[in-house]
C-alpha cells in the first residue's frame, strides 16, 4: 500500500478534508499562522530586540498610521505588529510580508555590497524567502514569491521560468526588459486588483525591447527585428510564427492596446499565460544573444 507521506496524518486517516481549492482571494487560518510563524522566527533571534523597528516600517509604509500607536516597548510594538498582521484584510497581510521582505533583502545587498555577507544577512533572507514560499505552497496559496514580488502564479514550472527569465535579463544587461517583466509581475499580484491589461503590455513590450536591442533596430514591432535575429542565429520557422501571432494578439488593431481595453474578457488566465511564455521567450533570446555576438 502506498502512503503519501507529503499529507499529514489527520488527512490520510480522513479525520480532517484537505483543501479544494486554491487561496487566491483569501487566507485561512493555517496558511496565516504558519506565515506568521516564518516571519516571527525570523526576527525573534535578533539582539537587540527588532519589534519596535519591524512595527515602525509596517505602521508607516502599510498601515500608515502614527507611528506612536506602536508603543515605546519592544513586547508593546510586538503586540501591535501581532494585531496588525492578524486582524486586517488577507490582502494587507500580503502587503505586510512583502513589505518586510524587500526591506530585508534591500539591506542585505546593501551590506554584501560594502561589507560582503559578514552578518550572513543575505543567506538568513534567502532562506526567509525559501521558508515562505514552502509555506505558501504547502497551504495552498495562490501567490509565491518571484524576486521580490509576490506574484499569483503557484505552478512551480511558471514560478521557474519568470525567475530565470529575470536573472538572465540582469545578466545579459538588458536592464528596459528586465524592468516591463517586473513591472509585469507586480501588475498581476496587485492587491486587491490586479491590472490584466497593463501586465499583458509589459509582458509583450519586454520581448520588444530584446529584440529590437539584439537586432539593433530602434522602430516598434517583432517581426522585422526577429528577421534580423534569425538571419544571424537561425530560429525555427514555426517558433517564430508562433511568436509574432503572440505580438499580433497584443498589438494588432484588435488587440490589448487598442479595442480590448474596452471589453472585460481579459483575466488572470491571459495575463499569466503572456508573462510565462514571455519570459520563457526572453530567456531563450538572451542564450541566442552570445551566438549573435559570436556570429558578428
Amino acid at each position: 500500500m502506498h502512503i503519501d507521506l507529503m499529507k499529514p496524518f489527520s488527512e490520510r486517516i480522513g479525520a480532517v478534508t484537505a483543501h479544494k481549492n486554491i487561496q487566491v482571494e483569501g487566507m485561512d487560518d493555517a496558511l496565516k499562522n504558519s506565515l506568521w510563524n516564518e516571519i516571527y522566527l525570523f526576527y525573534d533571534n535578533e539582539t537587540p530586540s527588532p519589534w519596535q523597528r519591524v512595527a515602525s516600517t509596517v505602521a508607516r509604509n502599510v498601515h500608515k498610521v502614527p507611528i506612536d500607536k506602536i508603543g515605546g516597548t519592544s513586547s508593546k510594538a510586538l503586540e501591535w505588529f501581532r494585531y496588525a498582521f492578524f486582524e486586517g484584510p488577507w490582502h494587507q497581510t500580503y502587503e505586510i510580508i512583502e513589505h518586510l521582505f524587500v526591506s530585508e533583502e534591500s539591506m542585505a545587498r546593501t551590506i554584501a555590497s560594502t561589507f560582503g555577507d559578514i552578518t550572513r544577512h543575505r543567506q538568513r533572507v534567502a532562506l526567509l524567502k525559501s521558508r515562505l514560499n514552502h509555506v505558501l505552497e504547502r497551504e495552498l496559496s495562490g501567490y509565491r514569491f518571484i524576486d521580490n514580488v509576490l506574484a499569483p502564479i503557484s505552478s512551480p514550472i511558471e514560478v521557474a521560468a519568470i525567475d530565470k527569465a529575470i536573472h538572465d535579463l540582469e545578466v545579459e544587461g538588458q536592464g528596459g526588459a528586465r524592468q516591463h517583466l517586473l513591472t509585469a509581475l507586480e501588475l498581476l499580484g496587485k492587491k486587491p486588483a490586479p491590472d490584466y491589461r497593463n501586465s499583458i503590455k509589459e509582458s509583450i513590450s519586454s520581448i520588444e525591447a530584446i529584440v529590437n536591442g539584439l537586432a539593433g533596430t530602434g522602430g516598434n514591432g517583432v517581426a522585422y527585428a526577429l528577421e534580423r535575429i534569425s538571419a544571424k542565429s537561425p530560429i525555427h520557422r514555426a517558433l517564430k510564427t508562433s511568436f509574432k501571432s503572440l505580438y499580433g494578439y497584443s498589438s494588432d488593431e484588435s488587440g490589448i492596446r487598442h479595442s480590448l481595453l474596452e471589453e472585460n474578457n481579459i483575466g488572470y488566465e491571459e495575463a499569466a499565460f503572456m508573462l510565462v511564455a514571455c519570459s520563457a521567450f526572453a530567456s531563450f533570446l538572451t542564450a541566442k544573444s552570445s551566438l549573435l555576438v559570436d556570429g558578428e
